[in-house]
């Protein structure tokens, strides 16, 4: 038999069959995502801005480094504090101790030097072959202070600057030399003391304010090196003396050598300040107390009425002596 002929029915279901495998066949493909230049993008944004940092650094210490040369270190350190925010440079601590130390801030030249020290690789440190030099004389010009008040919240001075409210946070670095402690609270007397901090040294302070409620503040002064005590307490104090003491009487010694002493009594009432300037009296020397050239007027009538007895002639009286005395001539 022929080629059997398809009907027209049975051509429709076979396209209709293959019309969906067509239609995936001719279906385009998603393009690619584009990979590389997402992840290169950020890398060099990083690398530009970290180059800008560094040019923008390099130019403020160029800035700081003309400033010190012309005798400015003031400008000069805020040049190289703004380098040192742009770049973390460890050469910027050693110019910013400079600095410092040519301004006379000895305690902030020596935290930018031990920062220098601490964090500069051995290639940069081999440049500054007298570095532990430096570091000696700058400790030598300072003092480390610990300062401890019974009163949170107070203010401590030294000398006219604020170094902090108590409890001050660690011990702090401060100027060596003598120096006045001044603490301040609402509501408490004042406390001052006069220090002196030894260069290279360690000082411990404990202070204590007294409540103007419930308490008196007594500050003696007088003449210099005199000692004071006070009450019935075995301490001898050196003035001037200034201490918190209960409401009430108060007696007062005070003593010094060749001066004569003082004896008085206080009476303070709670809240009360004073301020008691008590001078000794020099003692008189001895050759100008009455009762030694009285002494020396006896001792010379002595030896005036002595010599007298001893010098004179007086005829002795016949046969005293058991020889008759020869009278007139031949």
């Amino acid at each position: 038999m022929g080629v059997a002929t398809r009907s027209p029915c049975a051509l429709l279901c076979l396209v209709l069959a293959a019309g969906p495998v067509l239609a995936q066949a001719r279906k385009p493909k998603p393009p690619l995502s584009p990979r590389a230049p997402a992840a290169v993008a950020p890398a060099a944004d990083g690398e530009a801005k970290e180059a800008a940092a560094k040019e923008a650094a390099a130019q403020a210490k160029a800035r700081g480094d003309a400033f010190m040369d012309s005798g400015r270190p003031a400008e000069a350190l805020v040049a190289y504090t703004e380098a040192a925010a742009m770049w973390p440079d460890p050469a910027l601590q050693y110019n910013r101790a400079r600095a410092y130390e040519k301004l006379g801030q000895f305690p902030s030249a020596l935290e930018a030097m031990e920062r220098f020290s601490a964090e500069a690789p051995p290639e940069l440190k081999a440049k500054v072959p007298k570095l532990e030099q430096l570091l000696a004389t700058l400790r030598q010009r300072t003092c480390t202070l610990t300062l401890s008040v019974n009163v949170p919240g107070a203010e401590v001075r030294l000398g006219d600057r604020i170094i902090g409210t108590t409890p001050l946070a660690g011990p702090r670095v401060v100027d060596a030399g003598r120096a006045t402690v001044r603490v301040t609270a609402d509501g408490y007397f004042d406390v001052t003391r006069e220090l002196e901090l030894p260069g290279a040294g360690r000082v411990g302070l404990e202070l204590t304010l007294a409540s103007k409620k419930t308490d008196a503040l007594l500050r003696v002064e007088s003449t210099e090196g005199a000692v004071l005590r006070l009450d019935e307490a075995e301490e001898l104090r050196s003035v001037p003396v200034e201490t918190p003491l209960p409401p009430g009487t108060h007696r007062l010694r005070l003593s010094l050598d060749g001066h004569l002493p003082l004896d008085t009594t206080l009476v303070l009432a709670a809240g009360e300040a004073r301020t008691a300037r008590l001078l000794l009296t020099r003692e008189a020397p001895f050759y100008a107390r009455w009762y030694f050239w009285a002494g020396v007027a006896a001792v010379i009538a002595a030896a005036v009425t002595t010599g007298i007895a001893v010098t004179t002639e007086r005829p002795a009286p016949e046969g005293s002596l058991g020889i008759t005395p020869v009278r007139g001539g031949p």
